[in-house]
């Protein structure tokens, strides 16, 4: 027997899935009809993933003393079912020494914290925006900016993206610059140039270059064989590192 309370149905008299069914149904709508009001424009912004270094997070605001008013979307009703919450803050200090504390743990672990702009609204309402994993999720090529499921989440799109563009493709080489050795000991030539040059076991050094080669972009399979693409990447790899001056046969490219 389960005896466990649950608060959202001793609160509002509805459980969560319930409450879904009732005030928080999904939204059919053009995607991009919704373009220019919730998404703004256009957007890229590039990241990492793998092990966790950096993390975006949302400060909570003035958005949670709307909750127990009157929601700025149907059925613009006051109740914590539809605000879909079991309580009701009456102040922000718990909520943001929380919070505080939360990004203390992260900048102690090493781990470079991003703010994600605040709720645009007025009054703001945004008070999902904490689980900031749901509205963007990091891909190889960048972030993909999720399209949210009903009016108490949709409109987060926006400050995500505004806040993962001023990161920007310079930011996040500075990111990965932090992360990476500068030159020094077994590293000759380290991020900044070409190619990276570091000390081999032998007496020769090796010479690593990466780069990233998109179909229907950077080629395409409807013109190009697959050796001829092979040779397209392998021609722009070693590029990089002729450009160090070196002679092709005493580097070793990876």
């Amino acid at each position: 027997m389960n005896d466990q309370k649950d608060p959202f149905k001793e609160n509002t008299g509805l459980n969560l899935h319930e409450q879904y069914m009732k005030y928080h149904p999904q939204i059919l709508s053009n995607f991009e009809g919704e373009m220019p009001k919730i998404w703004g424009r256009k957007w890229k912004a590039n990241t990492t993933i793998g092990k966790l270094r950096v993390v975006l997070v949302h400060r909570p605001g003035k958005e949670f003393l709307s909750i127990g008013k009157p929601t700025p979307w149907p059925p613009y009703e006051s109740s914590l079912g539809v605000w879909r919450m079991s309580w009701q803050p009456t102040n922000l200090d718990e909520l943001t020494r929380d919070y505080e504390n939360l990004v203390q743990a992260y900048k102690d672990e090493g781990v470079e914290v991003i703010e994600r702009k605040p709720d645009p609204n007025d009054p703001p309402y945004q008070v999902k925006a904490i689980y900031t994993d749901d509205v963007c999720h990091p891909v190889v090529y960048g972030q993909v900016i999720l399209r949210m499921y009903d009016s108490i989440r949709k409109g987060e799109e926006l400050p995500t993206y505004q806040t993962l563009a001023e990161v920007g493709e310079l930011e996040f080489i500075r990111h990965i610059r932090r992360l990476m050795p500068g030159d020094g000991g077994i590293f000759l030539r380290s991020v900044g140039d070409d190619c990276l040059v570091t000390e081999s076991f032998k007496q020769d050094h090796i010479l690593a270059t990466t780069d990233t080669f998109v179909d229907n972009i950077h080629f395409t399979l409807d013109y190009f064989t697959l050796e001829q693409i092979g040779k397209r990447c392998m021609a722009a790899a070693v590029s990089d590192i002729a450009t160090m001056t070196v002679n092709s046969l005493s580097g070793t490219p990876v």
